[in-house]
């Protein structure tokens, strides 16, 4: 397949179990590929603060927020948040319909709603609620918080957001819109995915001998196999993914990604 490869790793359903864990074999694997030379990078709808520091170190960069921000060796090379005009139009929207959101930047998580909501919020996600830095109920309270700090994506319950579609669509918001997992839906600045992150991302540090080698479960993962030149889905990956991947690998809870590589030869295990 050629000696120089890239690969590319979701975070959530691929290498983590659930928001929290991960299996220690995850890290040895990343440091591993990069102990023989292969390039690691992550590309996950998570922010930079939302990745275990274990599994940050054994990576080259980061397509983070679905695209939204990239880093390679530690410098911002895509830097999409959403604008003011149009994140103040979408989170009017959102009051004026009555649906809870919550508001990313690469560094913090802020619960938009009412107290009600967020208990609400609460008893439907369970620890989902440890994500959040605060709950606020007006965009004043992010700026007072957070002073200037970038907001890249709007999440809102996937129950709600064909209302919510429907709205923004109707008064003419441009939008990029797509399924986060974990009963969410995202609105993203126009054009941002993780398959354009990628796009970005080859056009810099691409060689021409490079190949391309990637890891997902999710519908927000399409965009980035149509850029790779080996899509391995998990075996726990929507029927979506499946269907257009190369090699269908076992489940996250199972090691999925180890075993893909052994089997593929593309990873000698130490034993």
């Amino acid at each position: 397949m050629g000696d120089l490869r890239l690969f590319l790793f979701d975070m959530d359903g691929t290498l983590m179990v659930n928001q929290w864990e991960y299996h220690l074999s995850v890290v040895s694997m990343l440091k591993r590929l990069r102990t023989q030379g292969d390039m690691v990078i992550l590309c996950t709808g998570r922010s930079r603060a939302h990745i275990p520091m274990e599994i940050w170190r054994q990576t080259d960069g980061a397509i983070l927020l679905n695209g939204a921000c990239c880093i390679y060796n530690n410098c911002v090379f895509l830097d999409r948040p959403l604008q003011e005009e149009m994140l103040i139009k979408c989170l009017d929207i959102g009051q004026a319909l009555g649906i809870p959101m919550y508001l990313e930047s690469n560094a913090h998580m802020a619960f938009w709603g009412t107290p009600e909501d967020f208990a609400k919020w609460g008893e439907d996600n369970g620890r989902l609620v440890e994500l959040f830095d605060c709950q606020i109920s007006c965009y004043r309270e992010w700026k007072q918080q957070y002073g200037d700090e970038p907001i890249y994506k709007i999440d809102v319950a996937s129950k709600c957001f064909q209302t919510y579609c429907y709205e923004l669509m109707r008064q003419g918001i441009p939008c990029e819109q797509t399924d986060g997992g974990a009963g969410c839906h995202e609105i993203l600045s126009p054009g941002v995915s993780k398959g354009n992150g990628l796009k970005l991302l080859l056009e810099n540090v691409k060689r021409k001998d490079h190949v391309v080698i990637c890891f997902g479960d999710g519908v927000n993962d399409i965009s980035m196999f149509q850029y790779s030149d080996l899509c391995i889905a998990m075996g726990n990956a929507v029927p979506e993914l499946k269907q257009i991947a190369d090699y269908v690998t076992d489940s996250v809870e199972n090691d999925g990604c180890e075993k893909a590589l052994r089997i593929l030869k593309l990873y000698e295990a130490i034993d």
